[in-house]
């Protein structure tokens, strides 16, 4: 009979103990770690600040690399957010970016559904030396006694997971090239356009940005290298669509038409310009007051007129452009110019080359002619032969020395505009 009170006694007790003893426990968990890196503060920050960049390194992933993904709200920043379905290992739920202090700090909102939430924090700083240290932490409110219980054990159980993790964050960003090129979608009046963004990703402080304006066959592998090479400059770039879609054609009839529906001076081309302008000053890696602008072939006088137009833009560049077809100078407007001329162009005629110049002179803004005496219309894209031969036209040829000089001479123009 003692035997068995003593049993109910245990019976009993212990579940009052068990609760008792619960409220005693921490209202929150929080665990973290930490890992150095040999790596600056904006390429780490660029590895955990967008939830496609996560994916890369995340020790879930590897748990589940068939897990369902979705992505919603902007692509970085505040209100960018990703669900997830995975097996029992990474189960459900979604992650909303709440904090967004570039280079240094990102907090995420975290929904496990039924199993509760929390928040996980990346903490970047700058080390002595170089590199950088990154803390990743994760807090979350013990609802009841259960997950206080389960609280005990959380660093046991996630430690692991995250030192795996910021192992791999690390070796990712050990290696991580110094320019990232990544595809921008943006939308104009409802229709869809692709961008092409080239950024350095080891700068801390935001730099100048650069937009490229192509010519008749659409954003090709020429304006997307040309934005890697102004990237490799330390500016960002973005090569815009004009087009919709990223469409291209080398087809010069096909190209002429969708040039033509567009506008070199529209005010179509105006909206999709500024809603170019508007992606790049918004990316974090850029600073918004300091923009200038590049176009190739028609390219060229599309970005003079929105100087002309009196756009914000600290400078203007026209590769084998022309002169014709040019608004008149708005009042306020001063973007110093540099125009790089094939004379063998036929673009190039000499009699609007002279009102040109008398215009500029005229409105006191400061303008260069660079000529190459031997150089045609494209003569700085590689896949200007192959063009030309495919529309029988002699005049669209490659010119390796104008090539080369008139990009010194253009990344000259940029350091003097942006920084002298």
């Amino acid at each position: 009979m003692k035997a068995f009170k003593i049993i109910i006694a245990i019976v009993i007790g212990l579940p009052v103990l068990f609760f008792v003893a619960g409220q005693f426990l921490p209202k929150s968990t929080h665990i973290e770690r930490r890992i150095d890196i040999a790596a600056s503060q904006s390429a780490v920050f660029y590895l955990v600040s967008q939830h496609r960049q996560f994916q890369r390194w995340s020790p879930w992933f590897k748990l589940d690399p068939n897990m369902t993904l979705q992505y919603s709200g902007p692509a970085v920043g505040v209100g960018s957010a990703m669900s997830w379905s995975g097996n029992d290992s990474v189960g459900r739920g979604t992650s909303l970016y709440s904090e967004y202090q570039t280079n240094k700090r990102v907090v995420t909102l975290l929904d496990f559904g039924d199993m509760g939430g929390g928040s996980s924090t990346y903490d970047i700083e700058a080390l002595e030396g170089g590199g950088s240290r990154v803390v990743w932490g994760f807090d979350s409110e013990n609802r009841n006694i259960m997950e206080k219980y389960f609280g005990l054990f959380m660093d046991s159980i996630l430690g692991p997971i995250y030192e795996e993790g910021l192992l791999s964050l690390k070796d990712l960003a050990e290696n991580l090239e110094p320019v990232v090129a990544e595809n921008i979608r943006y939308s104009v009046n409802g229709k869809e356009f692709l961008g092409y963004l080239a950024y350095p990703v080891n700068s801390l402080d935001p730099v100048p940005g650069v937009v490229i304006v192509h010519g008749i066959w659409g954003q090709t592998e020429h304006e997307q290298k040309r934005a890697r090479m102004l990237a490799g400059l330390g500016y960002a770039a973005l090569a815009l669509d004009l087009y919709g879609d990223g469409i291209t054609s080398d087809d010069m009839e096909e190209a002429i038409n969708l040039m033509d529906e567009v506008g070199e001076n529209s005010t179509l081309t105006v909206e999709l310009f500024d809603a170019a302008v508007e992606q790049l000053q918004n990316h974090r890696a850029v600073d918004s007051s300091r923009i200038a602008a590049v176009g190739f072939s028609v390219g060229g006088p599309i970005v003079m007129n929105m100087a002309r137009r009196g756009k914000n833009l600290i400078g203007v560049a026209s590769f084998y452009g022309g002169f014709g077809g040019l608004a008149l100078i708005d009042n306020t407007s001063f973007s110093p110019t540099i125009v790089f001329n094939g004379v063998k162009d036929p673009f190039s005629i000499s009699e609007q080359r002279d009102i040109f110049e008398r215009e500029m002179t005229f409105a006191e803004v400061p303008y260069e002619i660079v000529d190459y005496p031997d150089a045609m219309h494209g003569f700085s894209d590689l896949n200007s032969d192959h063009l030309g031969g495919k529309a029988e036209l002699d005049f669209i040829r490659y010119d390796q020395a104008a090539d080369e000089d008139s990009w010194e001479r253009f990344a000259g123009f940029l350091n003097k505009v942006f920084y002298l």
